[in-house]
C-alpha cells in the first residue's frame, strides 16, 4: 500500500490530543477522542491488509496474527517491565500488587474486561491506575482476532458482488452502533470499554476502504473544502467535548465520520508531509504507551504543576523515541520466540509480585525502608469493617446492587414514637450512616436512602437502579410521609457531577440542588446539607505513608482544588439554606499514627474514625 501521509498526520494528532487531555492542559478537554481516531485508522488498515491478501491469494490467518503480535507486543512488554521495576523501587506494597495485576491483564489483552467490571474511565479512582490506557490495546487485539473471521467468509462475494459486501459491512457497523447507543445510557462502562460497542468505529474505517470513490464524485463537492471541514471538526471536538458527556454516544459519530472522510478521500495538504508531524505519527504507539504511566508516577509523588507537565512531555517523548528505535525497529524483538519468552517472563514476574509484593528483593530495591513498607500495608481500614460502616442495615444501594436489594422495610419505616431523621445521598451519606445510628440520642430514629452514582435531587441523573431508588423516595415516600419527618440530612460527593453517569455541569447541579432544597422548604422540612469534603488526588493512607517515608509534609501536593472551589461556590450560593461547611474542619483529626487511625481510607471517603468525627460536628448543628 502506498504510504499515506494523512494517516501519519492523524496518528500524530490523535496521540497528541490524548497526551494533552491526560496531562490536563486547557483546551484539550475532549482529547480522549484520540483513541476513537486510532480505532478508525486501525479498521481502515486492517481491512486493506486482509483484502489485499485475499485479492493476491496470499492471506494466511497465522501470518496475520503473528505480524500483529510482533507489532504490538514487544513495545508493550518493554513498558510493562519498566512498570514492574518502577513499582518495586518507587511504590508501596499495595500499589506493587495492584500494578502487577494490571500488568498481567494487559499482557493477555483483557484489561478492558476488568476495567468494565471495576473501573469508570473518568472516575477519580481511575486516575491512579497506571495501565488504565491499556484498555484500548485490549480492544485492538480483540479486533485483530475477530476481524479476519468476519471478512474471510465474504471473500468470494468480494470478488463477485462488492456492493453486497458493503451492505454487510454497513449492517455490522449499524448493529454495533445501535449496541453502543443502547448500552451507553444505562451501562456506560460496558459501552466505553468493550469491543462490541466499539467495533463500529473500526468497521467505519473498513467502509472507507470499500466504498468506491465514484460515490463521492457524484456529490460534486470539493475534496479540499471537505478535508478542511473534517480537520476543523476534529479540532473543534477536541476543544468543546468534555468528560461530563456520555462517551461513546451519538456525538462520537462526529469525529469518527470526520476521520472516515479523511481516509476515504485519500488526499492531503502539503503541511501534512512535515517531518515533525510524520515523526510524531511514527512514534505514536510508543508515545501512547509511555505517557500515562509516567503521569501516574508523577502524580504519585504530588508533582502536578505546569512545570511538571513540561517535564512529562519531554520524558514521554524521550521514552517513546527509545522504545521506537530500540524495540519497535529492532529485528531482535521481531523474533516470535524471543517475544514469547519475554511475555512468559513478564507474566510470571507480575504473578509472583502480585501474590507476595513484600519480599527481600522488594525491600532491597525500594526507596522505602522495611518498617515503612510493613506499616503501609496496615494503613488501610479492614474491608469487613468498611462494609459494616457503609451498609450495616441494607440501606445503601452500592454499584452492583439492584433496587430490589434495598431493604425498604428497615430503611424507610416511620417510627411514630421517635423523631424521624431521613439521611439522603450517595456513598458520602452511607459513610456516616453507622456513626449516626450509634451517636443519635435514643429518642431519634434514622431512616436512610443512599445509593452510588446518583445525587439526592428531585430531578436526578445517575445509574439506573440508584436513580430508581431516589425517584421512589421523592415521588412516593416523601409525598406521603413528609409530615412525619423531623429532619433531613443530605450528603453527597458533589464533585461527582462530572462523572458521565451523572452528566451535570456545575451550573445545572446548583440549579437542581436549589430546586430540591426549595422542595423541602415548601414542605416545612428542616434540612441540613453536609458540604463538599476535601478530596485528594491519591488515597489518604498513601499520602500518610509517603509523608512518613520522605519526612515531608506533602498533603497540599495532593489536594484536588476543584473540591475546594465547589465548596466555596456552595457556601456562597446556598447561604440561605442550612449548609454545613465541613471542608478541612478544624475539629477533624486527620490521623493518629500511634493508633493507626486515619480519617479517610481512599481519596474522598471517611473511615469509621473520620465518620465518627463528622457526625459529632453534625450533631452540634442539629441537636
Amino acid at each position: 500500500m502506498k504510504f499515506r501521509y494523512d494517516i501519519g498526520a492523524l496518528r500524530a494528532f490523535s496521540v497528541l490530543v490524548v497526551l494533552l487531555f491526560h496531562f490536563k492542559v486547557p483546551f484539550f478537554s475532549g482529547g480522549f477522542l484520540g483513541v476513537d481516531i486510532f480505532f478508525v485508522i486501525s479498521g481502515f488498515l486492517m481491512t486493506k491488509i486482509i483484502l489485499s491478501g485475499i485479492k493476491n491469494n496470499t492471506f494466511n490467518f497465522f501470518e496475520f496474527y503473528i505480524k500483529r503480535y510482533k507489532r504490538i507486543v514487544p513495545a508493550l512488554l518493554f513498558l510493562l517491565s519498566f512498570i514492574i521495576l518502577a513499582s518495586v523501587v518507587l511504590m508501596l506494597p499495595q500499589d506493587i500488587r495492584l500494578n502487577c495485576k494490571y500488568v498481567f491483564l494487559s499482557s493477555i489483552f483483557s484489561s478492558n474486561v476488568y476495567f468494565w467490571l471495576y473501573n469508570d474511565y473518568f472516575d477519580a479512582a481511575s486516575q491512579t491506575n497506571i495501565l488504565l490506557h491499556s484498555w484500548s490495546l485490549s480492544v485492538e487485539w480483540q479486533f485483530y482476532l475477530l476481524y479476519p473471521l468476519l471478512i474471510w467468509p465474504l471473500r468470494k462475494l468480494y470478488f463477485n458482488n462488492k456492493k453486497k459486501v458493503i451492505y454487510i459491512f454497513t449492517f455490522f457497523t449499524f448493529l454495533s452502533f445501535l449496541l453502543m447507543v443502547f448500552f451507553t445510557k444505562e451501562y456506560n462502562s460496558f459501552s466505553f470499554y468493550m469491543f462490541p460497542t466499539r467495533a463500529w468505529e473500526m468497521t467505519m474505517g473498513g467502509l472507507a476502504t470499500l466504498i468506491p470513490f465514484s460515490f463521492f464524485e457524484k456529490l460534486k463537492i470539493s475534496k479540499n473544502l471537505t478535508l478542511v471541514f473534517c480537520y476543523t471538526t476534529l479540532i473543534t471536538c477536541t476543544i468543546f467535548i468534555n468528560e461530563s458527556m456520555l462517551w461513546p454516544s451519538f456525538i462520537t459519530l462526529v469525529p469518527v465520520f470526520a476521520v472516515f472522510l479523511i481516509l476515504y478521500l485519500n488526499t492531503e495538504f502539503k503541511i501534512l508531509r512535515n517531518k515533525l508531524i510524520q515523526f510524531i505519527g511514527d512514534i505514536s504507539y510508543s508515545l501512547y504507551l509511555w505517557h500515562w504511566p509516567l503521569y501516574i508516577i508523577f502524580n504519585y509523588y504530588g508533582f502536578n504543576s505546569y512545570a511538571s507537565v513540561l517535564v512529562l512531555l519531554l520524558l514521554s517523548f524521550g521514552f517513546a523515541i527509545v522504545s521506537y528505535y530500540i524495540i519497535e525497529n529492532n529485528l531482535f524483538f521481531r523474533n516470535k520466540i524471543i517475544i514469547t519468552i519475554y511475555l512468559i517472563f513478564v507474566l510470571l514476574l507480575s504473578s509472583l509480585l502480585f501474590y507476595k509484593p513484600l519480599n527481600p528483593i522488594v525491600e532491597k530495591l525500594s526507596i522505602f525502608n522495611s518498617n515503612i513498607l510493613e506499616q503501609s500495608q496496615l494503613l488501610d481500614d479492614n474491608n469487613i469493617e468498611r462494609v459494616k460502616q457503609f451498609n450495616s442495615c441494607g440501606c445503601f444501594l452500592s454499584q452492583n446492587l439492584k433496587y430490589a436489594n434495598y431493604n425498604k422495610e428497615v430503611c424507610l419505616t416511620i417510627n411514630d414514637n421517635k423523631k424521624n431523621v431521613l439521611l439522603l445521598g450517595d456513598s458520602h451519606a452511607a459513610q456516616i450512616s453507622l456513626s449516626l445510628r450509634e451517636k443519635l440520642p435514643n429518642n431519634y430514629h434514622l431512616l436512610e436512602a443512599s445509593a452510588s452514582y446518583v445525587f439526592p435531587l428531585i430531578e436526578t441523573n445517575g445509574s439506573k437502579e440508584s436513580k430508581k431508588l431516589m425517584e421512589k423516595v421523592f415521588k412516593d415516600f416523601l409525598e406521603v410521609n413528609s409530615e412525619k419527618i423531623d429532619l433531613v440530612i443530605i450528603s453527597a460527593h458533589w464533585l461527582m457531577y462530572k462523572n458521565n453517569q451523572l452528566n451535570y455541569d456545575k451550573k445545572t447541579l446548583l440549579i437542581e440542588l436549589i430546586k430540591t432544597l426549595e422542595f423541602f422548604k415548601k414542605k416545612n422540612l428542616k434540612v441540613v446539607l453536609v458540604g463538599q469534603t476535601e478530596t485528594y488526588t491519591i488515597s489518604y493512607p498513601k499520602i500518610v505513608a509517603l509523608n512518613e517515608a520522605l519526612r515531608d509534609k506533602m498533603d497540599s501536593n495532593y489536594i484536588n482544588y476543584e473540591a475546594h472551589e465547589l465548596n466555596t461556590l456552595f457556601k456562597e450560593k446556598l447561604k440561605n439554606f442550612n449548609y454545613l461547611d465541613v471542608y478541612n474542619h478544624p475539629d477533624m483529626i486527620k490521623h493518629d499514627l500511634n493508633s493507626g487511625k486515619l480519617y479517610m481510607f481512599d481519596n474522598n471517603h471517611f473511615s469509621k474514625y473520620g465518620a465518627d468525627q463528622l457526625v459529632e460536628i453534625l450533631l452540634k448543628k442539629i441537636i
